[in-house]
């Protein structure tokens, strides 16, 4: 089981991590980018990387993690990740 790339799992903050077959196992964290991920201006960017807005063509636009989405010629727009960084 160690090393093995296709046992996952979701877990909540606070919950213990699950056994694998009653066997306890050493989990790695390993956060995958959902692909298409969206989020809207004024938003805390979700993902670092490189993002393109739904709405208008501005072109694509790299924002860090944390960094607030902003407004496309003054109003509220969807932003879809293009590619993480």
């Amino acid at each position: 089981m160690a090393g093995d790339a296709t046992v996952r799992c979701r877990a909540a903050l606070g919950n213990p991590m699950p056994s694998l077959q009653g066997q306890p196992v050493s989990w790695y964290w390993s956060e995958q980018t959902p692909p298409g991920a969206r989020a809207t201006s004024g938003q805390p960017c979700p993902y670092h990387g490189v993002w393109h807005c739904e709405d208008t063509p501005p072109g694509p636009q790299a924002f860090a993690y944390g960094a607030p989405l902003p407004q496309v010629q003054e109003r509220d727009v969807t932003w879809i990740l293009a590619k993480p960084l």
